[in-house]
Formats: C-alpha cells, sequence, structure tokens
C-alpha cells in the first residue's frame, strides 16, 4: 500500500514542476477613496518578483475581473516588462461600476519565467522547467462603491 502512495506521489511530483520565478501581487489600491457609480476608477497593483527567486519573471499581462472571471476582464494590461529578482512594478488598470455596493473583483498577473542556464540539470528533466514556465497570481479586492451624487440646482 505504502508502496503504491509512493509511485503515485513520484508521478504527481513529475508533472507539476514548480516555477522558479516567485512572483507576488503585493498591493492593490484603489485610487480614490470613495469610487462612485459611473465614476471611472483606477486600481494601482504592485506586482514583484521576491529576493529570493532564483529567475527573472517576463510580466505578460495584468488583468481586472468580476470575482467569478466568466467573461471578458473589465480591464488588462499586456507586456508589462520583465522583474529580476527582487523587483517591483505599478500597474493601473481602470474600470466603472453600474451600481453602488460593494463590488469583489479578482486581480490575475500572468508571467512567464525566464529559463535558467543550470548546468547540473539532468536533461530527463521536464521541459517546462527547463525552458521557463507560467506562473500565474491571483488577489481578490473589494471596492465599496457610493451612490452617484446628484447635484440638482433650483432657481
Amino acid at each position: 500500500m505504502s508502496l503504491t502512495l509512493l509511485a503515485l506521489l513520484s508521478v504527481v511530483g513529475a508533472a507539476t514542476a514548480v516555477p522558479d520565478a516567485r512572483v507576488g501581487i503585493d498591493q492593490v489600491e484603489v485610487s480614490s477613496g470613495e469610487p462612485a457609480v459611473g465614476e471611472r476608477t483606477s486600481l494601482n497593483v504592485t506586482i514583484s518578483n521576491s529576493a529570493g527567486s532564483p529567475a527573472a519573471a517576463n510580466v505578460t499581462s495584468v488583468r481586472l475581473y468580476n470575482t467569478a472571471r466568466d467573461g471578458d476582464p473589465r480591464d488588462e494590461a499586456t507586456t508589462v516588462g520583465a522583474l529580476s529578482a527582487g523587483d517591483t512594478t505599478n500597474v493601473v488598470l481602470r474600470t466603472r461600476f453600474d451600481e453602488p455596493g460593494a463590488h469583489r473583483l479578482t486581480v490575475e498577473v500572468v508571467a512567464e519565467q525566464e529559463a535558467t542556464d543550470d548546468e547540473d540539470e539532468d536533461e530527463d528533466e521536464d521541459e517546462n522547467e527547463e525552458n521557463g514556465g507560467t506562473v500565474t497570481v491571483t488577489r481578490d479586492v473589494i471596492v465599496d462603491v457610493q451612490p452617484a451624487e446628484v447635484a440638482l440646482g433650483l432657481r
């Protein structure tokens, strides 16, 4: 029984290589403290590649979705740039809201790990590991949207 479990774990471990790049979403800040219905709202997303990361990462896209991610993104930034170990960058995503209340959104960052040239690596290792790999990270954010203020002038 334990031999079967060990064999299963070996197969699973070989099939899912963990990329070396350690990309993360450090912070998501809403530009306006109290965004209102119909106003354009900006979200400043801070992305980093950990200082302990042995590989650089090329951020290919940053997307803003409704939490369900069941459709097209609300906004997207592409070809953001490369992050060496310890680097950070900021990306601004924009959206509008049609209704007041708390809106849960998801920020998704997709990066390609740059290939590492380790001469000690076995030739039998997973090809994806030698040539880099895709790293995808997400972070949810709640935006509290206020009702639109209507200013009526009476004469």
